[in-house]
């Protein structure tokens, strides 16, 4: 949300930790040429984002401050989720979905995409999808 937030989720920032594009490895980018940012705008490679957990490392530069900045208020979870040994991990802050086709018959779409390991349906619909409905609680729920 941080990075999203203030525009830089599309892009490599100094000290970013780098995701090659449909596998779970990473590289450190201690600065950002002009090759490394094409190959970005080509989806080749992709910024990361952390899940926390033990044994994680962390941005430097640019990059590591706005982690450092975001996580801040998540503190005592993050101590809990390294406390119970659960492995940390990076995952790209951008993803593709494959194959999208979609249908709209009367008021009700269809979609039909598919996606990496790790990567969210629900997060895809809701950047394709543009409402002006707003949900209430409901005062007996």
């Amino acid at each position: 949300a941080q990075r999203v937030g203030d525009g830089s989720w599309d892009a490599l920032l100094p000290g970013e930790l780098v995701n090659l594009d449909g596998r779970r490895s990473w590289f450190r980018a201690e600065s950002i040429d002009a090759e490394l940012a094409a190959r970005c705008r080509a989806g080749d490679v992709h910024p990361t984002g952390p899940l926390p957990g033990e044994g994680d490392a962390a941005p430097l530069g640019v990059a590591g401050e706005i982690e450092r900045t975001a996580l801040a208020p998540y503190d005592a979870v993050v101590a809990a989720l390294r406390a119970a040994r659960l492995e940390a991990a990076r995952r790209p802050l951008r993803v593709r979905p494959e194959s999208l086709d979609w249908t709209l018959s009367g008021d009700a779409l269809t979609l039909a995409f598919g996606l990496p390991a790790g990567a969210y349906a629900t997060a895809v619909v809701r950047e394709l999808v543009a409402t002006d409905t707003v949900l209430q609680e409901s005062d007996d729920a």
